[in-house]
């Protein structure tokens, strides 16, 4: 993963100014979905990108940036901050359970951007 990151520049035809990044969080147990250890590879990879950005990089908190809301509301509030040509550029995966993570990874944006 961090070989993966190192050459990632070198793959783009330009580079972010500054990297935004939720850092992921670990619940206790009671409030945890699945394993924390899933966690590990991440923050591993969050870790590798932070390095290559240095001082461009911003991180925050799902309570920072969101609250406690649900993914519904998460969504809702993205595509309200968006303009209509914005929206037509959300790519979203096949995977219908994966949509919920480029509307966080919107959502954060939006907030970084004081949007």
């Amino acid at each position: 993963m961090v070989d993966a990151v190192k050459t990632a520049p070198a793959r783009l035809s330009s580079l972010p100014e500054e990297l935004v990044i939720e850092i992921p969080q670990v619940y206790v147990r009671a409030r945890s979905k699945g394993d924390p250890n899933d966690l590990i590879m991440l923050a591993g990879l969050v870790g590798a990108f932070v390095y290559c950005f240095g001082n461009a990089s911003k991180l925050y908190r799902p309570a920072e940036w969101k609250g406690q809301v649900t993914k519904e509301i998460t969504e809702q509030r993205a595509r309200k901050r968006l303009s209509p040509d914005e929206l037509s550029r959300i790519e979203l995966p096949s995977a219908k359970g994966l949509h919920h993570n480029v509307w966080d990874a919107v959502g954060l944006g939006l907030h970084h951007l004081g949007r």
